[in-house]
């Protein structure tokens, strides 16, 4: 039985490879050499970069829901009740039917997505960047049917993910206690990592199996307390979890991932995504073609 991401993981079998990877997991990474920390709180002006707003829009256009409905200022906070249980209802993937709607959107909210990550996320980095083409929507709505596991704490780079790569994370509604991902620091995730020999099978299978050990992540991590005009930036080894929603209140959240144009030319080999279609995490595959600064004014 696969359990989480066990049977979904990174593997990699040349010896060159292995040695490749080592070294670029052990490496600093962009954000504790450049802001001396795995996880670093960002604030801008959620009224020039309205997701929320573009969210409340998709949802209408998608026959989700009614604009009438939507006008609430806390209205993306209260949207499991206007979802049917069965959209809500989450797969064995941890995928419900809103979120998959939105795995396509349209020029608009593209284009607030392009300003946001030329305007705000370009400046918080030495150069340039390559940037998730399509940034991925969560809906993560309260008590939701089909959560059937533990909190499956892990890091991006178990499911193939350049560990060079910086994840953003953007809630559009408030996030707090078990509506929001809990995260550990950076130094004590890089210990677990340790501890296994950076044997992600190994991670992936003991948060599944091993209490105590599950445990222990659990204790060292924290939820993310945050506002709309507020968002994380965190190193992809972190490790982090979607909880089970115990409270009475929608979280709704991107994810994006960028990758410095400086780490990418320097990369020694080109990591892929461990799903059925092994996408390269290289420009014009998993990242945009274009880089951040190509993108038009």
């Amino acid at each position: 039985m696969q359990i989480g991401h066990y049977g979904n993981t990174m593997k990699l079998v040349a010896p060159e490879e292995q040695r490749i990877f080592k070294e670029d997991i052990e490496a600093r990474g962009f954000l504790p050499t450049r802001y001396g920390t795995g996880l670093k709180p960002v604030r801008f002006d959620v009224a020039r970069f309205d997701f929320p707003g573009e969210i409340k829009r998709l949802l209408v256009d998608k026959g989700l829901v009614r604009a009438a409905d939507l006008v609430e200022s806390d209205s993306l906070s209260n949207l499991h009740r206007l979802i049917p249980d069965e959209l809500r209802r989450l797969d064995e993937g941890e995928l419900n039917e809103v979120a998959r709607s939105f795995y396509d959107t349209d020029a608009g909210f593209l284009a607030v997505y392009h300003r946001f990550i030329r305007d705000v996320l370009r400046p918080l980095f030495d150069g340039d960047l390559l940037f998730q083409a399509t940034p991925t929507i969560r809906f993560h709505f309260p008590k939701p049917e089909g959560f059937a596991w533990k909190p499956r704490y892990h890091t991006d780079i178990m499911l193939g993910h350049p560990p060079q790569e910086v994840n953003v994370w953007i809630p559009c509604t408030r996030v707090f206690g078990t509506n929001s991902m809990a995260i550990a620091p950076l130094d004590e995730s890089e210990a677990v990592l340790r501890e296994l020999d950076h044997d992600l099978e190994a991670l992936a299978l003991r948060v599944q199996t091993d209490d105590a050990f599950a445990a222990r992540i659990a204790a060292m991590s924290r939820p993310v307390v945050m506002d709309p005009g507020e968002f994380l930036l965190f190193d992809s080894r972190c490790l982090h979890a979607t909880q089970k929603n115990e409270t009475d209140a929608t979280r709704i959240s991107l994810d994006i991932r960028v990758l410095p144009v400086d780490e990418w030319r320097a990369m020694r080999m080109i990591y892929r995504g461990t799903g059925r279609r092994r996408m390269p995490f290289d420009r014009g595959h998993y990242y945009d073609q274009r880089l951040v600064s190509e993108l038009a004014l």
